[in-house]
């Protein structure tokens, strides 16, 4: 299916097809967004705005329609964002050690305080918190 998720009726439509031809849906993988390089030095607030159109907004949108689906089927939420670059910025809440690369899997929990440190660049301290008190797995860092 190709669609395009910067349009918020495409986001709803992509949902509902996936849902059509597999009759639920277990998980969203939101892993769309493109590097177009608007920051402070190369762009302008408006450019930073379409920026977020392209690359954050549509996974609200995702999430948004495929959050009744989830929750029927107790379903994830998988989110990454965009190739890195150098000079990017890193902002990271997976330590090592964690999550289905390990057996048993070990996942995040709410209250779960992750702690990132890289070398001459800085240190970074994020708590784990829930989205949702219902039952499906939305935890965010």
């Amino acid at each position: 299916m190709l669609a395009d998720l910067g349009a918020e009726e495409s986001c709803s439509q992509a949902v509902e097809q996936a849902v059509g031809n597999f009759g639920k849906l277990d998980a969203l993988v939101n892993n769309a967004g493109v590097n177009d390089k608007v920051g402070l030095e190369h762009g302008n607030p408006n450019d930073y705005l379409g920026s977020l159109q392209r690359n954050l907004v549509q996974y609200y949108s995702m999430a948004h329609y495929a959050l009744p689906h989830l929750k029927g089927s107790k379903g994830s939420i998988v989110s990454q964002f965009m190739t890195l670059l150098p000079g990017d910025v890193i902002s990271t809440g997976t330590p090592a050690e964690v999550g289905l690369g390990v057996t048993p899997p070990q996942y995040l929990k709410v209250g779960d305080i992750v702690e990132l440190g890289i070398e001459r660049l800085g240190e970074s301290r994020q708590l784990a918190v829930n989205f949702s008190e219902e039952q499906y797995n939305s935890t965010a860092v």
